[in-house]
């Protein structure tokens, strides 16, 4: 790849970045401070943020195909042009090309960071704070079922 255009693509891909640096920054600060705590606590072997990743990827991959055949169809059926399948090319590139779609591929893998870390961290609540009400409520369940 020539060297100008290699500097075209970083300079999109910095502008891209810097638009969203402050949600990029707080979700490795929530990260961060969310591994340190669970490592101090003794837990950070159960500590991930890989626990949505695949899950996030599957979703875009449904949430896509159901894009594509929405626009397919509102193509033929709305439109009707002469060359649909051109249509539909074109409209997937438009897409493809826009800003939008590559502001959003980062966010999109940060945020599934951030859940994976929210949901992974939330589970460690018990080992930084037990929760005092449990015997209590586990002896009222048993009396509401008969002791079992």
């Amino acid at each position: 790849m020539e060297r100008g255009r290699l500097e075209q693509w970083a300079k999109l891909g910095w502008e891209i970045v810097r638009k969203d640096m402050v949600i990029y920054l707080t979700i490795l600060l929530y990260i961060a401070i969310a591994g340190i705590a669970a490592e101090v606590a003794g837990v950070g072997d159960r500590f991930s943020v890989l626990v949505y990743p695949v899950t996030t990827v599957m979703v875009v991959m449904v949430m896509g195909g159901s894009g594509f055949v929405v626009f397919s169809a509102y193509v033929m059926l709305i439109e009707k042009p002469a060359s649909p399948i051109t249509r539909v090319f074109a409209g997937i590139c438009q897409l493809l090309a826009s800003k939008a779609f590559f502001r959003s591929l980062p966010l999109l893998a940060f945020f599934s960071l951030f859940f994976s870390a929210a949901s992974s961290f939330k589970t460690l609540i018990p080992a930084f704070q037990a929760f005092v009400w449990d015997n209590s409520f586990i002896a009222v369940e048993q009396w509401l079922h008969g002791g079992k």
